[in-house]
């Protein structure tokens, strides 16, 4: 266990400088997607308007101002209303503090449509632009996590336990190439050391995500045909893998009390 812990905080420190470049780096990405994304709808005349361009470079600044300062307080407080909105809330919010901006920002005004479509604009951009710039999300995690178990908020245990990753469409020749050309080294070496094998296997019809995890959790994808399907002989009645009403009865209907999750076990996708 102490030897668990040296190793995470010895890898911090190997992140801790990166983290600083990162969140400087992601700053400006979401200053300048932000920017952009002001221009964009100005441009297109759809209730955003600038009087000068140096403008929407300042109220785009004081965006993400207002998300750094609100945005936490205001997820704790809403956090049901944004899970459930499956994102519209935060486009909501999104719209709220540019409209919020606007008052603070001469030469600045936004109404109708543009509400709704800047948030989108914002994010299209931001997204577009650290795609290109591949932001290393290593400094996510040192933040969430490893700064934690440095500060000891977070107790590692010694218990022993076993996770399941699964890559959807990952395909065993793939899988072979990535191995044979060092993007896995740790697989490489577990398998130049025979302690592990890889193997293939062939999916059976449904080969969808909803499937494919009923047979290696529980070991039985029995009717489950598609993500989603209609049950006739219950009135024709939708059934979706990932409903939070449905996932409940699938399980129970294909789970008998001995699968992989059985002793304390969960699962995230």
């Amino acid at each position: 266990m102490e030897d668990m812990e040296k190793y995470v905080l010895d890898w911090q420190d190997t992140v801790q400088d990166r983290s600083r470049f990162y969140w400087i780096g992601r700053s400006l990405i979401m200053w300048i997607g932000g920017f952009l994304g002001f221009l964009i709808i100005d441009y297109l005349s759809l209730g955003l308007n600038f009087t000068d361009w140096y403008m929407a470079f300042f109220a785009a600044g004081l965006v993400g101002l207002l998300n750094v300062l609100f945005w936490p307080i205001l997820t704790k407080i809403l956090l049901p209303f944004l899970v459930f909105t499956v994102g519209i809330g935060a486009l909501l919010l999104n719209g709220f503090f540019i409209w919020l901006a606007s008052n603070f920002v001469d030469g600045f005004t936004i109404g109708g449509p543009a509400l709704i479509l800047t948030p989108l604009a914002m994010a299209a951009v931001t997204t577009f632009l650290s795609a290109i710039l591949t932001i290393d999300d290593d400094a996510t995690y040192y933040r969430n996590v490893i700064k934690k178990v440095k500060k000891g908020k977070i107790k590692l245990k010694g218990k022993k336990g076993v996770i399941f990753l699964e890559i959807d469409g990952l395909s065993l020749n793939v899988l072979n190439e990535a191995i044979k050309k060092g993007h896995m080294p740790t697989l490489q070496k577990w398998l130049e050391e025979g302690t592990h094998k890889v193997t293939g296997w062939e999916t059976d019809l449904s080969s969808q995500t909803g499937a494919s995890q009923a047979g290696i959790l529980h070991g039985n994808n029995k009717d489950i045909p598609a993500f989603r399907w209609v049950e006739k002989e219950k009135n024709n009645k939708i059934m979706v893998s990932t409903g939070f009403s449905d996932a409940p009865i699938i399980e129970k209907r294909i789970s008998d009390g001995n699968g992989l999750l059985k002793n304390k076990g969960a699962s995230r996708s």
